[in-house]
């Protein structure tokens, strides 16, 4: 599958990851970068992530961290759609990602210029979200959430994690094949501290080859998270930029993953183009 189709257009898949940019126009960043008062700076934001390096643009309105409260639907959608029209109106050619839970919010989304619909909860808080993405023939990331924000981070997942997640990838992949989603348009995303120990973490890191059994394409998000904190003698998240890019670089070279969402664009390239650089280099025995 070299490529990800998304509406009509396709993105061709390289050797080394794509990188996506985040924008979060929300009041309650865990990154400290939230842009719920102002469009043009979150589009400002958006334009500096791809000059930086960024690939893909990925917008949301609604905080999934742990203990994040839920935004109203119509609070989310006006947020999302001023931004995604802004964006649009100056990057006709970008792809564009949204991250929702809500079916209709994704479906305004799509209509107002977005690609792809990431969705953490693996389509599964919305029932109608497949019949969306399909309708609109958009792309998917498919992520994995136990409970909600307000209660994953007390029922952490036990057992074989990377199995548990092989198996609810393949049927929540079944689920979106049999609404009418091309696996062309299908990702998933073990989503990195939703529901997991900082340990259980660094095990899906690890193991995210694992994943290449599903037959689609892999995407990870673990840009600043708070598990990264513990390598870092402080508590802001931004400190926690040079692991990010630290486990860009491994991935890259490891070839593990397709797409990766990072905060800090132009760090994230820099890593990910060492890699890159050093992976092809040639030397005699």
């Amino acid at each position: 599958m070299p490529l990800l189709l998304a509406k009509k257009r396709s993105w061709r898949w390289l050797p080394k990851p794509t990188l996506m940019g985040v924008v979060n126009l929300t009041e309650d960043s865990f990154s400290g970068d939230g842009f719920a008062g102002s469009t043009a700076l979150a589009v400002a934001h958006a334009q500096k992530l791809l000059k930086e390096g960024a690939d893909w643009i990925d917008m949301g309105a609604e905080s999934t961290r742990p203990g994040a409260k839920p935004v109203e639907e119509a609070v989310e959608k006006e947020r999302l759609l001023r931004a995604v029209q802004a964006f649009r109106a100056q990057e006709a050619e970008a792809f564009l990602s949204i991250d929702t839970l809500k079916a209709s919010v994704a479906k305004a989304a799509l209509l107002a210029g977005a690609d792809l619909v990431n969705d953490v909860s693996g389509m599964l808080a919305d029932p109608h979200m497949p019949e969306v993405v399909a309708s609109q023939k958009a792309a998917v990331c498919i992520g994995h959430m136990p409970g909600t924000p307000q209660t994953m981070q007390s029922r952490l997942m036990e057992g074989d994690i990377v199995e548990a997640l092989l198996a609810f990838f393949s049927r929540r992949i079944e689920v979106a094949m049999a609404a009418g989603i091309e696996r062309e348009r299908i990702l998933v995303d073990p989503c990195i501290g939703f529901g997991k120990s900082f340990e259980q973490n660094w095990l899906l890191l690890k193991n995210l080859h694992r994943l290449r059994e599903l037959n689609v394409r892999i995407a990870v998000g673990f840009s600043r998270k708070a598990f990264l904190g513990e390598l870092v003698a402080s508590p802001n998240p931004r400190d926690r930029d040079e692991a990010t890019a630290a486990l860009v670089a491994v991935l890259t070279a490891q070839s593990a993953v397709d797409l990766i969402r990072v905060h800090n664009a132009a760090l994230a390239k820099t890593a990910r183009e060492a890699a890159t650089r050093l992976a092809s280099q040639h030397f005699p025995a």
